[in-house]
């Protein structure tokens, strides 16, 4: 399975990429920008990855999310078409103290350069976890680039936490904004995971498929699928 991750640098991204790298014959390919070049050892020692077996698992992709189509090269770009199974954007300003134009340029044209990319290798769903004043633009985005948005949840707390607040956050929106679930983390946050898969019906892009010993929010024990 390969994966493109934007914001493998970043705290969230850091333990996403290890955590994918945790699942068998999994490969990530990361963005990061040609001057963080000197970053990719040490990320790559993060992440448990020795000797040239490890680098091919963790292969950087260098652009810059602020450029169109994320400043990857044609050559990059045309070895990737193709051969991405699944794509996350994490990379973000998240600091509320940032100017306006670096919030622009990453949150909302970087964005934009993301989808654009995805587009480009044949990407057809990529995975986000959206804050609630990015829908208008992600909206004219899958409308743009026709490309579907998979919002994905993370359990208690969370923002989309509830099945009935992921559906109501999308529901002026097009249906090209849709989901991509975990089922275990719907069981911790004490909702039933068939009666979610019954309710998303049609913006249902994917799924992560988890299991938990019981539904309920006290962070339940997992199990193996269906036991």
């Amino acid at each position: 399975m390969h994966y493109f991750v934007t914001g493998a640098t970043g705290f969230i991204g850091k333990r996403l990429v290890k955590k994918l790298l945790e699942r068998k014959g999994a490969v990530v390919h990361f963005l990061i920008r040609r001057e963080s070049e000197g970053k990719v050892a040490t990320l790559r020692e993060y992440w448990g990855l020795k000797g040239s077996a490890g680098a091919a698992r963790a292969v950087p992709v260098f652009g810059d999310l602020t450029e169109k189509k994320l400043g990857v090269s044609a050559e990059a770009t045309k070895a990737l078409k193709g051969q991405v199974d699944h794509f996350y954007h994490l990379a973000a300003v998240y600091d509320l103290e940032a100017d306006a134009d670096s919030q622009i340029g990453v949150n909302i044209d970087g964005t934009r350069n993301t989808v654009e990319f995805a587009k480009a290798i044949g990407v057809t769903i990529v995975l986000a976890d959206p804050t609630p004043d990015s829908f208008e633009n992600l909206d004219e985005l899958v409308k743009e680039f026709d490309i579907r948005i998979a919002i994905h949840n993370h359990g208690p707390n969370h923002m989309f936490d509830r099945i009935e607040d992921s559906l109501n956050a999308v529901a002026d929106y097009d249906k090209r904004i849709g989901f991509c679930p975990d089922t275990g983390h719907c069981m911790r946050s004490g909702e039933d995971p068939v009666e979610m898969v019954r309710l998303m019906k049609d913006r249902l892009y994917g799924m992560h498929l988890k299991d938990q010993r019981e539904i309920n929010r006290n962070n339940p024990p997992e199990t193996i699928l269906g036991e």
